[in-house]
């Protein structure tokens, strides 16, 4: 069986947490817009929260893969 880098596995395990994350804030803004009792202050709050942290969880991956790319055809450029 063939080894793999250390890394992968970090990624993977990332990929998986980060998706748990992403389904869990999906599944409380559903919930608090789709049930009118639901809708009180304090679930105002906590979906604003879910709200910020999906925000989050997808744009900063997308930021780290510009980042990542851009230095990588940095690097690559001849002096």
């Amino acid at each position: 069986m063939a080894e793999h880098p250390a890394h992968v596995d970090y990624m993977i395990f990332s990929s998986m947490i980060c998706f748990l994350a992403i389904w869990t804030n999906y599944i409380i803004i559903r919930t608090i817009l789709k049930n009118k009792s639901m809708r009180t202050p304090t679930n105002a709050y906590i979906s604003n929260w879910a709200i910020y942290d999906l925000l989050y969880l997808i744009l900063v991956p997308i930021n780290f893969l510009i980042e990542t790319y851009a230095k990588d055809a940095k690097d690559a450029e001849p002096n």
